[in-house]
């Protein structure tokens, strides 16, 4: 039988990559790991965790990419909703004059 090839999405032993073996050690690592991060454009504190459980059949979710996924889109809502509420603000500052 062949060895499958690595395809590099993390180096071995990399401290990003998270071996996760339950949910519940799941939650309380992702609690821990996002509890030192900042500015990640959470709405609330745990949504990175909930998120994470949420779509824990999601490609990376056993891993530190499924977590630098959530993170990345977070970030972009965060600017989603940015773009669009300064759309929605200009409007209305017209219509005011």
């Amino acid at each position: 039988m062949k060895a499958q090839p690595s395809h590099g999405y993390h180096a071995e032993g990399s401290s990003l990559a998270l071996t996760l073996a339950s949910n519940s050690t799941m939650a309380l690592t992702l609690t821990l790991a996002t509890s030192h991060l900042s500015n990640i454009s959470t709405r609330f504190y745990g949504e990175v965790t909930q998120q994470m459980l949420k779509h824990a059949d999601f490609p990376g979710s056993n891993n530190g990419t499924g977590l630098f996924q959530t993170i990345v889109g977070l970030k972009i809502r965060d600017l989603y909703e940015q773009i669009t509420s300064s759309k929605t603000a200009a409007p209305l500052e017209a219509t005011k004059a």
